[in-house]
């Protein structure tokens, strides 16, 4: 069997196991392209309480051919796992992967080491692997933890330290590891024994915007108005969404534009948004939706709207910027690492430097001033919306995954019997 050990939680409601719906879709996607080649899919977890979700939940299908088994709790604290559940979790994890054809873990929270430590397992098995990674973490703790403290300096360093020790060890002993972006690639690409750099999306070449509709919505832009921008995630500081207001309500008072932005989702910061929005006098030009399931009903929303608007204070690496691609909304983000290199990959985004609000505000002035630039990127972003479906992404990890294995099993054919 192919058996994904990840830190990322089962959910728990009475009798029922659930995930997140993003995560399903990603399961079914992953199943799908292995076409059953490395057995069904095991899939083991820490677990959490469905209550405590903030993300729409969803059972997986009784004829899926994946299974969830949830192991020790996943919100603990550093000290909780290694003194009381880690052993419970070694113990866990081993039983799965010895049944295992193909493990697939990763690498993330050094403090909490769920994947690191199956990783580990795995490769004292002698089984094949495969490890994941979807944002440098590195440069992402360097620009959003702070050290105002000698406290917070150590603990920054250290786990840095620990985090860099366990990647450098992880993709010199993985069969196949992801990398998610570039900057990734850099700074792990050559200690790899076998890396591949990778996007990580879930949308079907079904969901992407007929061209069609999309010409109509781009003429409507001719007869100038107001753009609609979107941004569809988690309500969190390090996403940047009061940023965002701050952009919108700057825009209108110094510069006479207006721009209607729609906020999806839920998060820890949503009271504190609404606040800023009545503060400011906003509530004509923002308005809060609910969150969608992931789906065809997601992206009919998002081809009503004309960019994306993502402006994170930190290194970020979003599947909400390939589903704006998707619906044709070019990214309208900050001058993070990931979202430059859509615009050097893709062309279909206008970067917008951080820390300097009156430069920012000129970028998009350029944008409102000139629909047809707004057209151009727009037409980029289907382009690049075909480019990165799943069944492209999918088809590739599937073939190098395979690869991998035969790979493996050719240098130790004895070793690997498991079913």
């Amino acid at each position: 069997m192919y058996t994904i050990a990840i830190h990322v939680p089962i959910f728990i409601q009475g009798n029922e196991l659930l995930i997140a719906t993003d995560w399903k879709r990603s399961l079914y996607l992953l199943r799908d392209s292995l076409e059953g080649k490395l057995g069904p899919i095991h899939v083991i977890a820490p677990h959490r309480h469905a209550q405590h979700a903030e993300q729409i939940l969803e059972t997986l299908d009784k004829d899926s051919d994946i299974t969830l088994t949830p192991s020790v709790p996943r919100n603990i604290r550093t000290r909780e796992y290694w003194l009381k559940h880690r052993k419970q979790w070694l113990t866990d994890v081993t039983q799965v992967i010895s049944k295992s054809k193909f493990v697939h873990t990763g690498c993330a929270n050094p403090f909490r080491p769920f994947m690191f430590d199956a990783l580990k397992i795995a490769v004292a098995q002698n089984k094949p692997t495969l490890i994941t990674r979807d944002t440098d973490t590195v440069l992402q703790v360097k620009e959003l933890v702070p050290e105002d403290t000698t406290t917070q300096r150590l603990e920054k360093s250290l786990y840095l330290y620990l985090f860099n020790r366990n990647m450098n060890w992880a993709v010199a002993h993985a069969s196949l590891s992801l990398l998610k972006g570039e900057a990734l690639m850099k700074r792990y690409g050559d200690k790899a024994k076998n890396a591949k750099e990778i996007h990580n999306t879930s949308y079907s070449i079904k969901n992407v915007i007929p061209e069609e509709k999309l010409h109509e919505r781009l003429k409507t832009l001719e007869s100038p108005r107001p753009p609609r921008l979107v941004y569809c995630g988690r309500f969190e500081p390090r996403k940047g969404v009061l940023d965002s207001l701050k952009l919108i309500r700057h825009a209108r008072d110094q510069h006479d534009m207006i721009l209607h932005l729609d906020l999806i989702g839920d998060g820890e910061q949503h009271a504190e948004l609404e606040a800023y929005v009545r503060k400011h006098h906003l509530t004509d030009q923002v308005h809060f939706v609910n969150k969608v399931p992931y789906g065809q009903g997601l992206f009919d929303i998002l081809y009503t709207y004309d960019a994306l608007l993502f402006t994170p204070v930190g290194e970020d690496t979003p599947r909400m910027i390939f589903d704006a691609y998707a619906a044709g909304l070019p990214l309208i983000g900050s001058d993070i690492s990931y979202n430059i290199g859509r615009e050097k990959d893709d062309h279909a985004a206008l970067i917008l430097p951080r820390n300097d609000l009156q430069a920012a505000l000129a970028k998009i002035k350029s944008l409102y001033d000139n629909p047809q630039k707004l057209i151009s990127l727009s037409l980029e972003a289907r382009k690049a919306g075909l480019k990165h479906t799943a069944e492209n992404w999918y088809k590739k990890r599937a073939a190098w995954t395979l690869e991998a294995y035969e790979k493996h099993i050719r240098s130790t054919p004895s070793k690997n019997s498991a079913a």
